[in-house]
């Protein structure tokens, strides 16, 4: 393609600008011919004079694959854009009120002897390469996914803040509920305990209601005890790793005392107080409590030592006793409450593992997790044992009330 325009111009092929003149006295030659890819192409040419009505010579010529030959010259199929037309280069088409371009006689100096005065050739035009990251269809999906994720983390943060102020509204009513026990219930059992020794003072020495009464009393104060044990594990203000390393630690403290065995704590310094969600302090403690109760009737031991430290966004909690110890492959899953420690922990995702030996104490050594995480072990455990009962139920139906009872040897 040969152009010259008087003054200047821009030249434009679908739409992109390849290139610009600006002098009349010249001819410019492009080679287009690797941007010419088969289908449809728009040519534009934005001309433009300074002072005066702005002109154009132009020769296009185009070799097909199968040997023709198209020559396009600056004639009238050209057509005008008026001034107020925008993005126009990037039109596929004119449009219908656009006029033809005008054929005039040439200027005197385009045909006198010094001109041209120059001739460039411009060095063939390369392809353009599109990134793929620029391309429409990623701009689509990136937008389509940049979209999704909003979306996403919208709906997370409505969801966390509606959870974050269902979760104050929850620790708002087990506050009031742990006032209403302390201020209701507490009060009434430190009343019937006082009335009770009161009565029991009253009493005549050796009389049969005495034993009665002192069992009573007994009563009322592990009642108020377990209700004061409630009121901790219900009160938000205790939900954290700190506040149950203490309350366990006093209470091994206060329950072995009794029983003369020497409690040795060994309690990791400076316990950060983490968040412990209720569910997995309750299912700890009532394991623990379980453990320390069985060193203190069945071990026969004389120390018992309570270990606490963090393990990576987990808790363990080690009681160790040097009591006379036993085999744990010749108990039975129910004894000294084996069982239950160990299904309290699977149920929460947490682990029990308890080494004994004969002679040698046992230790008992729990594991869990910060946050609840429901272990899939319990669930397993769960379904097995109720197709288990279900299974006995029906390998045993009840007998009928008129049926003779059955002899067996076991």
């Amino acid at each position: 393609m040969r152009i010259t325009v008087d003054d200047g111009y821009q030249m434009y092929l679908d739409g992109r600008e390849l290139s610009q003149g600006a002098n009349w006295r010249s001819i410019t030659e492009y080679d287009l011919t690797l941007l010419m890819t088969p289908g449809r192409h728009v040519l534009a040419i934005n001309a433009f004079n300074d002072y005066f009505a702005a002109g154009m010579l132009l020769d296009f010529q185009v070799t097909l694959a199968d040997g023709r030959t198209v020559d396009i010259k600056s004639d009238e199929n050209w057509k005008v854009v008026p001034e107020d037309v925008r993005n126009w280069e990037k039109l596929k088409q004119p449009q219908s009120g656009w006029q033809p371009a005008t054929i005039i006689t040439p200027h005197p100096f385009w045909i006198s002897g010094t001109w041209p005065e120059d001739y460039i050739r411009v060095p063939r035009f390369q392809p353009l390469v599109i990134p793929f990251w620029q391309t429409g269809w990623f701009q689509v999906a990136l937008a389509s996914a940049c979209g999704v994720i909003l979306f996403v983390c919208i709906a997370l943060i409505f969801q966390l803040t509606l959870k974050s102020k269902e979760q104050r509204s929850l620790n708002q009513e087990r506050a009031r509920i742990a006032r209403d026990i302390h201020d209701d219930f507490g009060t009434r059992l430190t009343r019937l305990i006082l009335e009770g020794e009161l009565a029991q003072n009253e009493l005549a020495a050796n009389t049969k209601a005495g034993p009665r009464l002192t069992r009573i009393n007994d009563g009322l104060r592990d009642a108020l005890g377990a209700m004061d044990e409630v009121l901790w594990a219900v009160n938000p203000q205790r939900d954290t790793v700190r506040d149950f390393v203490t309350y366990i630690c006093e209470y091994a403290q206060e329950y072995l005392q009794p029983a003369g065995i020497q409690c040795r704590l060994e309690v990791e310094p400076d316990m950060p107080p983490l968040d412990f969600d209720l569910p997995l302090r309750r299912s700890l403690l009532l394991a623990v409590k379980e453990a320390i109760t069985n060193a203190a009737k069945h071990s026969g031991a004389t120390s018992l030592s309570l270990k606490i430290h963090r393990q990576d966004a987990s808790l363990a909690v080690v009681v160790e006793d040097d009591g006379k110890g036993f085999d744990p492959a010749q108990t039975g899953g129910e004894r000294n409450g084996i069982g239950n420690m160990i299904q309290r922990m699977s149920e929460v995702g947490g682990r029990c593992l308890v080494i004994s030996a004969p002679g040698k104490g046992c230790r008992v050594k729990f594991s869990i997790p910060f946050t609840r995480q429901p272990s899939r072990l319990g669930w397993l455990t769960r379904r097995w044992r109720t197709k288990l009962e279900s299974e006995n139920k029906s390998a045993h139906p009840p007998a009928s009330k008129t049926a003779a009872p059955k002899k067996f040897k076991a």
